[in-house]
């Protein structure tokens, strides 16, 4: 057997599920680019390899700081990268077709990214 066959067996599989609401435009919603490159790496830098049970809002720079997505995980990540792994694969299995996923682990975190105000 190949090293990297192996590899892929020691290695927890993750898999983003899906919320079953449909994404709708109407919304306070963060863009597919917004809620990519930037709530997840200020998400990711602080809240990787700490417990923290609640939820994180991002709001928008208006000045009614409406809430365009939140963040919620249990468990630690390994690293800052497989935070950003995770949310990755949450925010491009999800978003634009649903209002948010969550991301489940053989292992010890789940991460739930909603990309809309509740």
């Amino acid at each position: 057997m190949h090293l990297l066959s192996l590899l892929a067996l020691a290695t927890p599989a993750l898999s983003a599920i899906c919320y079953t609401e449909p994404f709708s435009s109407g919304k306070n919603c963060a863009s597919l680019l917004s809620i990519k490159n930037f709530y997840s790496v200020q998400y990711c830098n602080y809240r990787w390899n700490i417990l923290y049970g609640d939820w994180d809002h991002f709001t928008s720079d208006n000045v009614s700081s409406v809430v365009r997505a939140s963040v919620g995980k249990t468990g630690t990540f390994d690293s800052m990268e497989d935070c950003l792994d995770g949310f990755r694969d949450v925010v491009e299995t999800c978003h634009g077709e649903f209002l948010g996923g969550v991301l489940v682990g053989e292992g010890e975190v789940s991460l739930d990214v909603r990309f809309c105000d509740f």
